[in-house]
């Protein structure tokens, strides 16, 4: 069973960052398609990524250089950041 998944505002601005920047390649909805197949993920299986940082599980993104950080807890799912990691392009 699926659980709730919420995004931190600096989350959404993270994303928002990260898509305007690929929109520049011609990639941006290549990366909103990655990360929403990985949201599922987490939502479907949420204890599947290791913890990294005390609580904070780390989850990247199959085909961009990103990494969703969140927390699992009490049943729902809460996306704390989403961040790039080495070089891009």
């Amino acid at each position: 069973m699926a659980v709730k998944v919420d995004y931190s505002e600096q989350s959404q601005i993270d994303i928002h960052k990260a898509k305007c920047h690929l929109d520049l390649f011609g990639k941006g909805e290549d990366f909103l398609d990655d990360l929403f197949l990985h949201e599922e993920l987490i939502s479907l299986m949420p204890e599947m990524f290791q913890i990294k940082y005390r609580v904070i599980r780390i989850a990247n993104l199959e085909n961009f250089k990103y990494a969703i950080h969140y927390v699992f807890q009490n049943g729902q799912v809460y996306i704390h950041r989403v961040y790039p990691y080495g070089k891009e392009y």
